[in-house]
């Protein structure tokens, strides 16, 4: 009986720590995640930006 319930918690902590680790680990991605859409959006916008100004220079010359 003893066995089975040393087994059984040392079987509940492991779980409590990759719980902790999954949970870790998913805040980063999502972290991660907000920083990349931020970034793109940056950088598309800095993209338009350059499209906008190559199109300015095309019609003064018109």
């Amino acid at each position: 009986m003893v066995i089975i319930i040393l087994r059984s918690a040392k079987h509940i902590h492991e779980a409590r720590y990759r719980s902790t680790l999954y949970d870790e680990i998913s805040q980063e991605y999502q972290n991660y995640k907000v920083k990349a859409n931020d970034k793109e959006k940056k950088l598309a916008r800095e993209l338009q930006d350059e499209r906008n100004k190559l199109d300015e220079f095309k019609n003064r010359g018109r």
